[in-house]
C-alpha cells in the first residue's frame, strides 16, 4: 500500500520583476515562437517539477489607498509555439505598511492590504485562487493555481493611481 504525503514547496520570495512597473495598461500576450523571457516573467520549473501554487504579495509606490491591477499570464509551449492563458486578474489597494530600507521592498513602498476578487473569467475565488485580503494595513497576498505552465508572467496596470507596482512570488 502507498501512501501520498502532500507536500508544500518552502521557496523564499523574489521580486516578480526587478524593476517596479509603471505601465498604465496591459502589454497584449499572443501566440508566439519566442520563448517569453525578461522582466515579469517566472521560470517555474525545477528539474522537471514546478510548484502547483504560487503566492502573490503585491506592493507599489504612492500613497495608501491607491489601486492598481495585476494580472498573471501562464505561458505553455506546443510545437516551439509559447501560448498565453490569463490566470489571474485582481485589484490590489495600497496600505500604509512599507518595506525596509536597503531591503527588496523599500521604505518607499507600500503593501497592498486589501487584494479584490478575480476579475470575471481571469481565475475563480475558491478553485484556482485564493484571496488574503485582510485590509487592516498587513500585508495582503493572493494564492495562485500555476495549472501547469512552466512560465508565469506578471503584468501590471497603474491607471487606478498607483505610481509604480510589483509583487513577491513564491513557489507554495
Amino acid at each position: 500500500m502507498s501512501v501520498a504525503i502532500p507536500v508544500s514547496f518552502a521557496a523564499p520570495y523574489r521580486k516578480a520583476r526587478a524593476t517596479d512597473s509603471a505601465d498604465a495598461a496591459f502589454a497584449a500576450k499572443v501566440a508566439t515562437v519566442t520563448e517569453p523571457t525578461g522582466d515579469g516573467v517566472i521560470d517555474l520549473m525545477a528539474a522537471g517539477v514546478g510548484p502547483t501554487w504560487l503566492m502573490l504579495v503585491p506592493f507599489g509606490t504612492t500613497a495608501a489607498d491607491t489601486t492598481f491591477d495585476v494580472r498573471v499570464t501562464g505561458w505553455r509551449a506546443v510545437d516551439g509555439l509559447w501560448v498565453p492563458t490569463i490566470l489571474l486578474q485582481f485589484t490590489a489597494t495600497l496600505g500604509t505598511a512599507a518595506g525596509v530600507a536597503g531591503k527588496a521592498v523599500t521604505a518607499s513602498h507600500l503593501f497592498a492590504d486589501t487584494v479584490s476578487d478575480p476579475a470575471a473569467g481571469m481565475g475563480e475565488k475558491g478553485v484556482n485562487c485564493q484571496p488574503g485580503s485582510p485590509a487592516n494595513n498587513t500585508p495582503a497576498h493572493y494564492l495562485l493555481d500555476a495549472r501547469g505552465c512552466p512560465k508565469v508572467e506578471v503584468l501590471f496596470n497603474v491607471a487606478g493611481g498607483a505610481v509604480s507596482a510589483n509583487c513577491l512570488v513564491a513557489k507554495v
